[in-house]
């Protein structure tokens, strides 16, 4: 209670400080421009320091000879995902109650610091001649941060985009654990003009006496408009259309060779309508012009679905985009309820099967689009899953505020930052088209989990679990990975799997004879498990190799280990791994290491390992930095051992 009355006091510090800031800077830019705030909401900001900020941009607008004739402000905000808050066409001579406006901006406490989708959202939407972007004045973009980006390559790409489209931008970093040049990648140039820090939230109002005048300047110095950007929102072109999306160089170069199986499923329920549902239809047919369809590269299909789902056309159907994008636009809109499940299990049942076209040895893509929640969630989370455990990628697309958004988590691919994306309208949908393409563009070749499941050798997978260091959090995210994984690979009478864990409250051992099947095993995990690491090591030795303990013999024997903090007895946790390695053992236990958490130390798992060569070791880290990792991370590394001989 202290720290926070605390913290409120140095608000009103903050606020009254400010205040006298502007005042004293007086009237100073009398020029027009649009001018777009990006502000940090990430789960980093405490939210008396978001009140900081947004008091920090509502000063800032007396500075800015804000009016229907002369500048016109918007607003961003940004953490896990992209949200407008003010449009540049919803401008008066009111100035106080844009500044209402601005303080009325809840606070989103995302979990990431998505820089590039906010950067992506105010290229494509805000500075948009629909939503009010004007082609005779400058454009600036001025951001606010506390924290690195979560995606340095994807922000540093649209950074270069939108300073391409002739914008401005100028950053304001908070705090001394900012990255300089993750900030000079992002402003227009790395110069004084264009990068300003401040130590603290509290020191804030400090960058407006050098931010405000330099903004002025170069609107003063802008002699030329900006590239002028196109609306979005466009007529339905016909099939022999030759205009192509805004698309970077970047993504068409990694599409343009790019061997996969693209499945989109899109909403056509009664909550879109017609003429959304033709926009969404364009924004399906930009996407796919950026690859290469042929019959040796890209293939493509669409799925539809209401009450029923139904298959548009499959992915064997045509080999060129101007009979792919034709056939998109040809389909006719209908209306019902919303059975996303379905048409996830006509995707897995009849579209990515060999009858249905899907190839060996290429990535496998599924987008689903959708303005609304399913009608059986339970379901159509089931039908995901299996995609994803089918080796598909699955990216999820929410569009309004009527998506729910743990569904969407759930229906798309592991890290949502990569496969989750959610945009306010139908009209909003160009925001992602080029991250989306260059997201769909990477995912790798899904054979691997297909393969994994159809492994026609015995094995024996057993999971082991340190919760010394854990809290609840990272039980339940491992518990869930463990399930996941499992769920993967076992495959009844060939390759089946066990647990034993360290002491938590949660979480004991499983046996080899508890379970023949994925969900026997997710079901078994429970309870309560004991032991220190060196201790769960050897419990887990000896179900792998001791015949009387369970062991097979002659199988190919695997230990997935997962560490959530510092190894108290790092030299005896060594020693049995040593010994389950040991050629004795016929065959030796191969072992996966998975590092979770802020406190575990890659260089002990590596000591851990007893390997001498760190390259020869299967690790996946979760560190601070790192990102988590995910099910798809480790069931990878699962499927890749079990392949090796």
């Amino acid at each position: 209670m202290r720290t926070m009355v605390a913290c409120f006091r140095c608000l009103a510090a903050v606020v009254l400080l400010t205040s006298k800031a502007s005042a004293q800077l007086g009237d100073q830019c009398k020029l027009k421009a649009d001018v777009v705030f990006i502000v940090d909401s990430s789960r980093s900001i405490w939210p008396p320091h978001f009140e900081i900020e947004k008091q920090f941009l509502a000063n800032i607008t007396t500075q800015l000879n804000v009016g229907p004739d002369a500048t016109h402000v918007g607003v961003i905000s940004f953490s896990k995902g992209a949200r407008v808050e003010l449009y540049l066409n919803n401008m008066t001579d009111d100035v106080a109650a844009l500044q209402e406006k601005i303080l009325n901006i809840a606070f989103m406490s995302g979990g990431r610091t998505e820089t590039y989708l906010a950067l992506s959202m105010a290229r494509e939407e805000l500075f948009s001649p629909a939503n009010g972007a004007r082609d005779d004045v400058p454009h600036i973009i001025i951001i606010i941060t506390d924290g690195d980006s979560s995606d340095r390559k994807m922000t540093k790409k649209q950074a270069d985009i939108v300073r391409d489209k002739g914008i401005q931008v100028f950053v304001v970093g908070i705090g001394h654990y900012l990255d300089p040049e993750q900030l000079m990648e992002i402003a227009t140039e790395s110069s004084e003009t264009y990068v300003h820090t401040v130590d603290s939230f509290t020191s804030l109002e400090s960058a407006m006496p050098n931010l405000i005048p330099a903004a002025c300047r170069v609107s003063a110095t802008t002699t030329s408009p900006p590239e002028k950007i196109t609306t979005p929102q466009k007529e339905t072109p016909g099939p022999d259309a030759t205009d192509e999306p805004m698309i970077s160089d970047e993504t068409k170069k990694v599409c343009n060779s790019k061997k996969a199986d693209v499945v989109f499923v899109l909403d056509k329920s009664s909550s879109i309508t017609s003429g959304p549902f033709r926009t969404q239809l364009n924004f399906v047919s930009d996407v796919m012009t950026i690859f290469n369809i042929e019959k040796d590269h890209t293939h493509v299909s669409v799925v539809t679905f209401d009450y029923g789902p139904k298959i548009e056309f499959g992915l064997t159907t045509y080999y060129s985009k101007s009979k792919v994008r034709k056939a998109i636009l040809d389909i006719e809109y209908t209306a019902g309820s919303t059975n996303t499940f379905l048409a996830l299990e006509l995707v897995a049942k009849h579209v990515l099967t060999p009858e249905g076209g899907a190839r060996e040895g290429v990535a496998r893509v599924v987008i689903v689009v959708t303005d609304g929640q399913s009608s059986d969630p339970g379901k159509t989370k089931a039908w995901a899953d299996t995609l994803k455990k089918g080796g598909a990628y699955v990216f999820s697309i929410g569009v309004g505020n009527s998506t729910d958004e743990e569904e969407l988590v759930s229906i798309g691919s592991e890290p949502a930052r990569d496969f989750v994306f959610k945009v306010n309208g139908y009209n909003a949908l160009n925001t992602i088209q080029d991250i989306l393409a260059y997201r769909a563009c990477e995912v790798p070749s899904g054979d691997l989990f297909a393969r994994c499941q159809q492994r026609k050798n015995p094995a024996d997978v057993m999971f082991v679990t340190d919760f010394t260091h854990a809290g609840g959090r990272d039980v339940t995210r491992t518990t869930d990975i463990i399930k996941e994984v499992a769920g993967g690979f076992i495959t009844p009478g060939k390759v089946r799997a066990g647990l034993v864990s360290s002491e938590c409250p949660d979480v004991t051992d499983v046996g080899w004879n508890q379970s023949s099947t994925a969900e026997e095993f997710a079901a078994a995990v429970t309870s309560v498990g004991q032991g220190d690491l060196a201790e769960v090591l050897s419990r887990a030795r000896q179900s792998l190799t001791v015949v009387s303990r369970g062991a097979r013999r002659g199988v190919k024997r695997l230990a997935v280990v997962f560490v959530h903090g510092p190894i108290s007895d790092l030299k005896a946790a060594t020693r049995e791994v040593q010994r389950a390695k040991s050629s004795a053992n016929r065959p030796g236990v191969e072992f996966i290491f998975v590092g979770v958490g802020e406190g575990v130390q890659e260089k002990q798992l590596l000591q851990l390992s007893a390997e001498r060569d760190p390259k020869a070791v299967r690790l996946l880290m979760g560190n601070v930095g790192k990102g988590e990792v995910t099910w798809q991370d480790v069931l990878t590394q699962v499927c890749e051992a079990l392949e090796s001989e």
